[in-house]
């Protein structure tokens, strides 16, 4: 049987808690009602939890993951309000988990968007170059991508993501004003990726190569 200075630490712990959760509920009610400092509270209290459902990845940049499904959170959650009707934080962070796995899948597709372009410069760009042949190829290849990708933009982004790795966010951080948010990156690189996979004469000349180093 609790002493009484123990049933009073239990009743006080039990308080505490309960207010503790309680302001954890008022904080998503403030910021699904637009309050900035609110969101700001959230993302601090719960990084560590995204970072924990985002793992170790091999193929997809963790950064990138948490601010997708940061971003997915802030623009859907709020048009969610059944995610606030009872008292527990269960089904909003069951959301944001959603959040989370939507923004990992999206980013293992990209990446495999990414692998026929990659190995394709990978094969005829980062050659050594012994023969007459290779350097011409190399030209065809040149102008072939600044036929194919129509703006200038896209060619730029290419250079960029396709040929010195930079990350989206790094592109968005670099060039501002030319490219003010991620969205609009992705956007371009998604275009891009298109282009090339769909061109012939580039999936020609892949499926050629891949057919010679099979053999």
């Amino acid at each position: 049987m609790d002493t009484p200075v123990q049933y009073t630490n239990t009743l006080g712990q039990s308080a505490q808690l309960h207010s503790q959760h309680n302001e954890s509920i008022e904080v998503f009610h403030k910021a699904f009602s637009g309050d900035e400092n609110a969101w700001a509270t959230i993302q601090t209290q719960y990084t560590y939890l995204v970072n924990y459902w985002i793992g170790s990845q091999q193929y997809a940049d963790t950064e990138e993951v948490a601010q997708e499904a940061w971003i997915a959170f802030y623009r859907y959650a709020p048009q969610q309000p059944h995610l606030l009707q009872s008292n527990s934080t269960a089904r909003v962070l069951a959301y944001l988990r959603s959040c989370v796995k939507t923004a990992l899948m999206v980013a293992h597709r990209r990446e495999k968007r990414y692998t026929i372009v990659a190995q394709l410069m990978q094969a005829h760009l980062d050659k050594p170059v012994h023969t007459d042949h290779i350097v011409i190829q190399r030209m065809t290849i040149s102008e072939r991508v600044q036929q194919i990708l129509g703006s200038d933009d896209e060619q730029f982004i290419f250079h960029l993501r396709l040929v010195c790795g930079m990350k989206p966010q790094e592109i968005v951080a670099t060039y501002p004003n030319r490219f003010p948010n991620v969205q609009l990156v992705y956007g371009l690189i998604a275009q891009i990726i298109r282009h090339l996979r769909e061109d012939p004469f580039l999936q020609a000349l892949y499926y050629s190569d891949s057919s010679k180093s099979g053999n």
